[in-house]
């Protein structure tokens, strides 16, 4: 890993909502018959494997640690079963761990990778707290917090043909869990 710098194809932000704002889940025709084989270039995800992001607020660190397992995990959605994939992620800041989550993804035929939900654990004070948490079709396993929230659809993660100016919602759970992503350039390297 370069310290510092992070080369990267598309450059996201959270700028607003643009007028060009992809609402909603997949369409009701949208397929996933491989939702495993996720190859979308902008959401490379390995069979197996361990990514370091290091950054800084204001002047304390912080280190994101994401672990590509070969687990998986199946929801119902659209009368379908649809296979995710699973990243387990660790967030620490300033050496302390503050929150620990399992994600779910998975690609449709049209290269789009969807999310799926995610079970997120916070941790702090006197013990961990499930914390904002959600799942399409709600909690199902015994293993999942019981305060989930249910989607009804899997949100667009990364569209499978991204454009400068393009916005989605990653999580669309509001007023509760938001989250608003824009294409600000591309072939870009920031620091």
């Amino acid at each position: 890993m370069r310290s510092g710098f992070i080369t990267c194809a598309l450059v996201l932000g959270t700028l607003g909502l643009a007028p060009e704002l992809t609402r909603g889940g997949p369409s009701n025709g949208t397929s996933f018959s491989r939702p495993l084989l996720i190859t979308n270039p902008f959401f490379p995800f390995p069979d197996q494997d361990m990514h370091l992001v290091k950054g800084m607020v204001g002047n304390e660190g912080t280190v994101e640690l994401a672990e590509y397992a070969p687990r998986t995990r199946t929801f119902t959605w659209n009368g379908e079963t649809v296979e995710t994939r699973t990243v387990f992620e660790w967030e620490f800041f300033f050496g302390l761990l503050l929150e620990a989550s399992a994600n779910y993804y998975a690609q449709a035929d049209d290269g789009s990778v969807y999310y799926f939900g995610e079970v997120v654990t916070t941790f702090g004070g006197a013990g961990g707290a499930d914390e904002l948490s959600w799942l399409v079709g709600g909690p199902t396993l015994p293993s999942d917090p019981e305060s989930a929230l249910t989607a009804s659809a899997p949100a667009l993660f990364m569209p499978g043909e991204p454009v400068v100016g393009g916005t989605w919602k990653p999580e669309d759970l509001a007023p509760l869990l938001e989250e608003v992503a824009t294409v600000l350039a591309m072939d870009q390297t920031v620091r």
